[in-house]
Order: structure tokens, then sequence, then C-alpha cells
């Protein structure tokens, strides 16, 4: 609007739809119902299709003022969102003598309908901050946000869990400073305040308890908040450059699932505030370019998060000793380097990526080995060859070079206190895949 003051304004929408489908013997196709064309199945089936259905509506708008004021550039801005989220599980029939389904096209014409919620988030955010160049080499940073986030639940068909849970927070600050030691070094450090929203889903968070379960905590719950301090080292010389940070992360009121049978069963979530969680380590990465063709990159970090304190009952009776333990999923070492050569023609990449041991149970009695993966890359770029090839590129990627059995994914059926029921995905063998591009 001015040399010094500028307006932005942001509106958005997002429609989506979506099924996933299990074919399953345990509710088997009745005699009558229909198939995708609505027509009458005439005899029962043995298996029938089972889905967890979702619809969401979003719209939003974000915007911000920024006005720049001597050494001050002052920003004020807000994010405004309504998520109406539809969940439902039905059934679908199949005919035995023939597929009347196709699982590459969404499923119509259920013969029953477990359950089905819809869940309103409303969403607002506002935001102030100031950076202010105090000389040349130091600026420091200061505002704050005002969060809330309000779901609302509304049972269409299934135990009643209808009700409003909301995480707010009026003041959640954030500052810090960056220094310029010269102009190939600079230091930095901040604070931050933040909170989490809960989940708003039928199959997480608070909503994915009971219906007794969900009556008895949803006026009792707190959203998990975290209080971050981080530090670090930037730095570029001739050939290297990378950083260097430090960093610990304090939660409070951590939510804390537990899967109250196997995934299979279809059984709610256990969920409560289990205390504090303290998350502290660092990371570095760097890049040395070698020549004008090579280069080397390497990043390492290291966290270490446990859980402070032990799950206790409303009536004071232990549930879990959780204290100490380390957080479920979360390796302590990530390692990644790679070596690369481009001469604007040839290109290619080798990769390793190491991750650490995690553990499966909150008491740690179960854990997954760590692993590590290979990653090759080449290619060749046609350029000033005179001929038709001229702009095309043939690239060649192959992932788990040495096909290393792992794996990739724990808990995608939620966690217990101990070992026995876990859920573990295995991680892809070895790919490869050729991509050619052209450009004109």
């Amino acid at each position: 609007m001015t040399d010094a003051l500028s307006v932005s304004l942001t509106g958005y929408g997002h429609n989506n739809e979506g099924q996933g489908l299990w074919w399953t013997p345990y509710v088997p196709t009745p005699a009558g119902a229909p198939d995708q064309n609505g027509a009458a199945i005439s005899a029962p089936g043995p298996i029938s299709v089972r889905t967890t259905e979702y619809e969401i509506e979003r719209r939003g708008a974000f915007g911000s003022v920024d006005l720049a004021l001597g050494a001050h550039a002052l920003e004020a801005g807000f994010w405004l969102e309504t998520n109406d989220f539809n969940q439902a599980r039905r059934f679908y029939g199949l005919a035995r003598a023939a597929n009347t389904r196709s699982s590459l096209e969404f499923l119509r014409n259920p013969f029953f309908t477990q359950w089905e919620y819809d869940f309103e988030t409303e969403t607002r955010l506002f935001y102030v901050q100031d950076t202010w160049a105090v000389t040349e080499a130091l600026t420091v940073f200061g505002g704050f946000k005002s969060l809330s986030v309000e779901n609302t639940a509304r049972t269409v068909t299934g135990p009643n869990k209808t009700g409003t849970i909301k995480a707010e927070d009026n003041f959640l600050p954030q500052v810090g400073a960056t220094y310029d030691v010269n102009a190939d070094h600079q230091l930095f450090v901040s604070y931050s305040e933040n909170i989490r929203a809960f989940e708003s889903s039928n199959t997480g968070g608070p909503f994915s308890a009971s219906a007794a379960g969900f009556a008895a905590l949803r006026n009792t719950v707190q959203p998990e908040s975290s209080k971050t301090i981080e530090a670090g080292w930037r730095f570029r010389a001739a050939q290297l450059q990378g950083s260097v940070a430090i960093y610990n992360v304090d939660f409070e009121d951590r939510l804390l699932g537990v899967s109250l049978g196997s995934p299979i069963l279809g059984l709610g979530s256990g969920i409560q505030n289990v205390g504090s969680v303290s998350s502290r380590g660092f990371e570095a990465a760097a890049v040395w370019t070698l020549d004008d063709a090579w280069s080397a990159f390497g990043s390492f970090s290291y966290n270490d998060s446990t859980y402070e304190d032990d799950v206790i009952d409303g009536a004071g009776v232990l549930v879990a000793a959780t204290g100490g333990k380390t957080v479920v999923n979360t390796p302590e070492p990530l390692f990644r380097a790679e070596l690369s050569y481009d001469d604007g023609a040839l290109f290619g990449t080798l990769a390793a990526a190491y991750t650490g041991e995690r553990f499966s149970s909150y008491l740690n009695d179960e854990s997954v080995d760590g692993y590590t993966l290979f990653e090759l890359t080449g290619g060749y770029r046609f350029t000033d060859t005179g001929g038709w090839l001229d702009g095309t590129e043939i690239q060649v990627n192959v992932t788990n070079l040495l096909d290393e059995d792992h794996i990739s994914t724990v808990g995608s059926g939620g966690f217990q206190n101990t070992a026995g029921r876990q859920t573990f995905l295995p991680g892809a063998p070895r790919q490869a895949f050729v991509t050619v591009r052209r450009r004109f």
C-alpha cells in the first residue's frame, strides 16, 4: 500500500472424500442387501466389504499486515478456519456368484452403518511480532500468538459422543535473537511456547474413547503444551557450510492413548493426561563442496525423549510405571550421509540413512531394531548436442539398494503398555524407478 505498509489476504476451500476398504469375513452379506447399482442380492454371501469413510469440507482465510518503522519490522496477522469432517463405518454387500464391487471406485448402497459422526473444528489464531535490528550484527525478535481450537462432535449413528472440547491459550510468547559474528558466522537463540489441539476424529484423540469414557474425560482432559529453548551456530567457509543446534522441549499434560485391543476388533482407545515429557538433543548438518562437481553432505541428530511421570488413575492407583521410560516410536540417533557428483551433464548421488532403535510399548519391553538404508540416484542431461535430444534428462533411482529387511512403521494400530499386541509394518524392498524429462 506504501513503501512501509503492506497487506496480504488469502482465502481457500478444500473438499475431500475417501474410503478405506477391507473385505471381511466377520460380517457376512445378508440376502436382500443392495449391490453397487442398488439391486437386491438374492442369496446371502460369506463376506462383505467394510469401509471407514470420510468427507471433508474446509474453508478458511489468513492474512497479515506488515509495517516498517525504522529499525523495527512489525507484523500482525490471523488465521481463521472451519473444518466440517464426517466419518463413518459402513458395510457393503457382495454376491456369492460374482464380484459386484470394484476396489477402484467408491462403493455405494451400504446394507449397514455401524457408526457415523460429524466433527466441526473451529480454528482462530491471531499473532503480533516485532523484528528489531538493534545493530548491523544483532537482531532481536519477539511476539505472541493467541490460539483457540474448538472441536464439536455430533452423533449421527452409534454410541453417543456428542460434545465439545476446546484447546485455548491467549498468550503464547516467542522471543529470540540472531548475532552475526562476521559475514560467515551467526549465533542464534529462541524460546517459544505452544499448545496442541485435540484431534477431531473418531479414530484418534478424545473422541476415540467409549461413550462413557468420553463423558468422563471431556471436562477434565487438558491439551498438551510445550516450552522450547533452542540455540545454535550457523557457519560458512570457502568449501564448507553448516549448522549446529541444541534444544530442550518440556511438554506438560502429555496425552497418552492406549489401544484397548487388537486393531481388528475396532475398539476405542483409552486416553488421558499423563504428566510431563522431556525432550532434549542436538542436531548438526554440513555440506562440503569438494570441487566444481563433487560434494558431500552429512547430518546427525540425537534425541532423548522420556516420560517424566507414571500413569496414575483417578483413584491414585498406578496404571503404568512410565516414569523415566523412552517415548514410543522415537529413535535416539538419526544419521544421513550423501556423496554427490554433478558436472552439468552426468549426475549421481549415493546416500545412506540410519534410524536407531524404537520402542513399541510404553514400558519399553518391546522394541524394533535400528536399520540402515542405502539409496542410489544417477542420470544424464543431454545439453548442447545440436540434435533432438537437447533438453532431455534420464534419471534412475534405486531405493533400499541392499534390499534391507526392516520395520518402517510402528504403532499403526495404537500403542499399549506392554509387549504382545503391537502392529508392525515392513518397509519397502528394493525398488527401481526410471524417469525421463524433456524441456522445451
